[in-house]
């Protein structure tokens, strides 16, 4: 099986909780978090994000954003912070327990350093940009640019969508089981319309599996709610493809927004999770027009070589009114006026309105399986 990313094997911080209840009997300052950045705990700890265990500090940022590299010379595109309260800060205590907010502790911070930097020129770094309209720009902007770095220690992931999501070592036992030799990792924050399955459909002719990996951490709003996407997806699976093929696990992780940059970090953690490929398409984890649409596989090109997981550049599908199918531009012949761009918000304003999508777009099933939703988006 595949390695994980930079290390012969995950980097795993997963605790039992008499470890915590020892280390939480003593007097120390709660860190209290949303359940999006409790996630990014989780991933630290559970081996996610190999070969990175902890929250980084000062020079760990300034060699990601002078070289691209870790302090250990290996490659990695973004940099994974925690922003604190600033009354934390100026306490400086040397271990931090991580709560949920208002509850009891998760897990703790074993503290290495205390820092300030400079949010434009980290903002710079991930998105490109600095400012604008920007949703990952302005998340990030607005935690602030005091932060806490360290090794990262949590319980097994409990929360209330961990039900849908596999760690890296279950998906990694599952595909052995399995007997998966190959097996490409999908991405997505979408319920399955008919061009991502395309590109799903392709994948599984190259590999021998096909692990449907969809985002549940925190998303701007008008994103599909996590539980729609995952029942959608149970209902594709379902009824068009080869179970013993096909893995459905959700990825508890922030977006960022960060178009090519994220699409190398979600190949390294389904690297992580035991794929040999992962999938990027059109406009990776872009949003509006702030990347060019395949920034993605300009930035895969040039890291390629570093990474054992092989990207599968996919271009873009659309429907064709002259091939009277699913079809990209490496395929289809016929003037930009036959293109159906399959268009996310065009299908989100369909389904506000509780309108029927044309069943080139989105199978009947999985419409029917939406609309068995009171809530589909998450809300402004």
């Amino acid at each position: 099986m595949i390695k994980p990313y930079g290390s012969e094997e995950l980097f795993i911080n997963v605790i039992s909780r008499d470890t915590l209840e020892q280390i939480s009997s003593s007097e120390h300052v709660k860190l209290c978090l949303s359940d999006s950045d409790l996630a990014d705990c989780y991933r630290l700890s559970d081996g996610s994000l190999t070969p990175v265990d902890s929250f980084m500090g000062r020079e760990e940022v300034n060699s990601l954003l002078q070289n691209g590299t870790l302090l250990s010379g290996i490659y990695f595109p973004i940099p994974i912070l925690r922003a604190i309260p600033k009354d934390i800060f100026n306490k400086k205590p040397e271990c931090l327990l991580i709560c949920k907010s208002g509850g009891e502790p998760k897990g703790y911070i074993e503290v290495s350093e205390y820092f300030t930097h400079d949010e434009e020129s980290i903002s710079k770094f991930i998105f490109n940009r600095s400012s604008g309209h920007h949703p990952g720009v302005a998340r990030f902007q607005n935690q602030g640019n005091h932060y806490v770095s360290g090794k990262v220690y949590m319980l097994k992931d409990s929360g209330e969508l961990s039900k849908y999501c596999y760690s890296p070592t279950e998906l990694r036992q599952i595909i052995k089981d399995k007997s998966i030799k190959s097996i490409a990792g999908f991405q997505t924050r979408n319920v399955p319309h008919l061009a991502h399955e395309y590109l799903q459909r392709l994948a599984l002719e190259m590999c021998d599996g096909l692990l449907i990996n969809p985002i549940l951490g925190w998303k701007k709003a008008n994103d599909y709610l996590p539980e729609v996407v995952i029942s959608t997806y149970k209902c594709l699976i379902e009824n068009y493809y080869p179970k013993d093929k096909v893995i459905l696990s959700g990825l508890q992780l922030s977006m960022y927004y960060a178009g090519p940059k994220e699409a190398i970090l979600h190949a390294i953690i389904r690297q992580n999770y035991g794929c040999t490929h992962f999938i990027v398409g059109r406009d990776h984890a872009g949003v509006g027009d702030h990347y060019h649409k395949y920034a993605g596989h300009e930035l895969a090109d040039k890291v390629q070589d570093q990474l054992d997981i092989k990207i599968l550049k996919m271009k873009g599908p659309f429907y064709c009114n002259k091939c009277r199918m699913i079809t990209s531009e490496n395929i289809c012949v016929h003037d930009k006026e036959n293109v159906e761009e399959i268009s996310g918000t065009y299908l989100r304003q369909l389904l506000l309105e509780k309108k029927m999508p044309q069943g080139h777009l989105l199978r009947e099933e999985v419409v029917k399986e939406i609309f068995k939703h009171d809530e589909i988006f998450i809300p402004e």
